[in-house]
């Protein structure tokens, strides 16, 4: 799969970075779902990872871990005016980390990817008995 995506550094920023930069605080972004959708389809990877890059530690969620669609994380924050939603791919051990998101001001994970960590839960579940 070729990913046209940005690479990005996962990083903190104050509130002067901020200030400096009103024209970034204008605009809402929030992580671009299509694309992220995209990703999970192609199983081409171990791990999927969305959050906001400057702030990845409280705002990030594992979507997808061991090849499997799962929702590790309740607190996930998806959009922000000032940090950068992003994507962390892993796959056999390799790290990426890449921008990933549109204008826009969904926060939370959208119903198709709740749906789908349902049964795939289902499925985990009713293999082990």
């Amino acid at each position: 799969m070729k990913l046209n995506l940005k690479p990005i550094e996962l990083r903190s920023r104050t509130m002067t970075d901020l200030d400096s930069n009103a024209q970034e605080i204008k605009n809402m972004k929030q992580i671009d779902w299509d694309i992220i959708k995209e990703l999970i389809e192609s199983k081409e990877w171990d791990e999927v990872e969305v959050g906001l890059a400057e702030d990845w530690f409280w705002t990030s969620g594992v979507i997808v871990e061991k090849g499997k669609i799962q929702i590790k994380k309740d607190c996930f924050f998806g959009c922000s005016f000032w940090a950068t939603p992003s994507v962390r791919l892993k796959k056999r051990k390799k790290e990426y980390i890449y921008e990933c998101w549109k204008y826009g001001s969904k926060e939370k994970y959208p119903t198709w990817l709740k749906k789908l960590a349902r049964e795939e839960n289902k499925k985990i579940k009713g293999d082990k008995k």
